[in-house]
């Protein structure tokens, strides 16, 4: 395979936005590159880098996610067509079944659509409102309360072959312990005792055409929350002084927390944080994909073992990151001290102003970029590494 047949497979394999897809292609442009500057062919670069549709996959795995903005424009064709059909239908016989469905749709979609429904105002619908599904109004579904005093509670999940179920763990504005379901037929088994709260989501025994919603609010006051799921999970708009979540192979997601000690731990699924406060930061996967972004703290630790790892955008006065053989992609970080311990997988280094670098590298390629700071040093193994922009005033690698 040469360069051209390979960098094809990658870009026809790559499911992200556009920027990051771009990012990707940019960098192994630099790989082969730097390479070939070394006196290697196009042949020998591609047999020492992954396949590329290996390379794809984890990257995919970890970036890729359809943006709001090409649902939005595939909405808009979609809308558009059926637009042309409704000129030659009489919408005044379908307009009165669209209002009998209003009383059963306001908790599934944003109130302003409903009034353009109930106004017969259908060919101004705006399809970007339905995609924001987290805006449902939890009102016309169940509400569980349990009354909790104390200011650390656990929240135990578990359950079975969950499909087309969303669960999401908020900060409240209650006294109260709530568990809300939508819709309200959605079975959930709930327990409390000495400070843990098991929620359990049993087989349904009605499959919902759209997704059902499960949100547990903990009440005002609570300093410490510690959840332990098994049940994709995310949590959302949390602050105290510790949040501790433990997981087996499910999703985990987290978002907009600030607290003193944040800690997450994944047996295998994949870990998404974002937007974190914190003055430490521990964030440990077995072989799941990690993504870190938008990150404000005093140190930060990261273990990965063999999954994709991506942090970006990162302040922390020290940056630890110990990751096997996958591939890593490291951007826009600022601090005192950066490690990175690295296995034989695709490297990324760019955009980094930290004091002092340590870069340690068991095999593959590694990628630096617009790196700044006092020393750059490290065991660079098998590596063949490329250097731009580069500014730092005393380099060492062994």
């Amino acid at each position: 395979m040469n360069k051209k047949e390979y960098m094809r497979v990658l870009k026809q394999n790559l499911n992200t936005s556009s920027e990051d897809s771009n990012e990707i292609l940019d960098e192994y442009e630099t790989y082969f590159y730097e390479a070939s500057q070394e006196g290697l062919t196009e042949e020998e670069i591609c047999e020492k880098l992954e396949r590329p549709e290996i390379v794809a996959q984890n990257v995919n795995d970890t970036l890729g996610v359809v943006s709001e903005e090409e649902v939005v424009i595939e909405f808009e064709k979609q809308l558009q067509g059926v637009k042309e059909t409704l000129k030659n239908i009489d919408l005044k016989s379908i307009e009165e079944s669209a209002k009998q469905m209003v009383s059963a749709t306001k908790g599934i979609i944003g109130e302003s659509l409903i009034n353009k429904i109930e106004k017969g105002d259908m060919y101004s619908m705006d399809f970007e409102e339905m995609i924001g599904m987290d805006k449902r109004d939890f009102s016309q579904g169940k509400k569980i309360e349990l009354e909790f005093k104390g200011n650390e509670v656990k929240l135990e999940f578990t359950g079975k072959k969950l499909k087309k179920i969303d669960v999401e763990v908020i900060s409240g504005d209650s006294k109260y312990i709530e568990v809300m379901t939508l819709p309200k037929e959605l079975m959930v088994d709930v327990k409390s005792n000495d400070g843990v709260v098991t929620i359990d989501v049993p087989k349904q025994k009605i499959e919902f055409e759209l997704r059902s919603r499960l949100r547990v609010a903990v009440p005002k006051g609570i300093e410490k929350l510690l959840v332990d799921s098994k049940i994709p999970l995310s949590i959302n708009k949390f602050k105290g002084t510790m949040l501790d979540v433990k997981a087996d192979d499910s999703p985990i997601v987290v978002k907009s927390v600030e607290v003193k000690d944040f800690n997450v731990n994944c047996e295998d699924g994949p870990i998404v944080v974002k937007d974190i406060k914190s003055d430490v930061a521990n964030i440990v996967n077995g072989d799941g994909p990690i993504t870190i972004k938008d990150i404000e703290t005093k140190e930060l630790k990261s273990k990965n073992g063999h999954g994709p790892i991506v942090v970006k955008n990162v302040d922390s006065k020290e940056t630890v990151i110990i990751l096997g053989s996958g591939p890593i992609t490291v951007k826009n970080i600022e601090g005192d001290n950066l490690l990175l311990e690295m296995g034989s997988g695709p490297k990324s280094i760019k955009d980094i102003d930290v004091k002092e670098i340590e870069l340690n590298s068991k095999a593959g390629i590694l990628s630096l970029k617009n790196i700044h700071g006092e020393k750059l040093t490290g065991k660079l193994k098998s590596t063949m590494k490329s250097m731009k922009d580069i500014e730092v005033k005393d380099i060492a690698f062994e």
